[in-house]
């Protein structure tokens, strides 16, 4: 990876900077997902949390925001051509 992984983090890493099997499930989600997007940057996870805290920054850090949407149960919608069960499998990584 380059840069920081904070994107493909778990809530509980973001937060309590716990790593565990349960953790390596949710990155391997976030795995899936840039790949049935097959990389598109307009799809990463980056991009689609950063458009998120565009609209609901308030004043909050990045990784504060990111703990909160997630504990909210807000996720990544699925890539355009993912298969269903595709992404039905990435939501039970989350």
């Amino acid at each position: 990876l380059k840069g920081n992984p904070l994107y493909w983090l778990a809530p509980e890493s973001l937060s309590e900077y716990k790593f565990s099997h349960k953790s390596d499930v949710w990155s391997f989600g976030i795995l899936l997902h840039e790949l049935f997007s097959f990389c598109d940057k307009n799809y990463s996870p980056k991009k689609l949390y950063l458009q998120k805290f565009e609209h609901n920054m308030d004043g909050l850090s990045i990784p504060m925001f990111l703990h909160n949407i997630l504990y909210e149960n807000w996720r990544l919608p699925a890539p355009p051509t993912c298969p269903l069960k595709v992404y039905s499998l990435m939501r039970k990584c989350w």
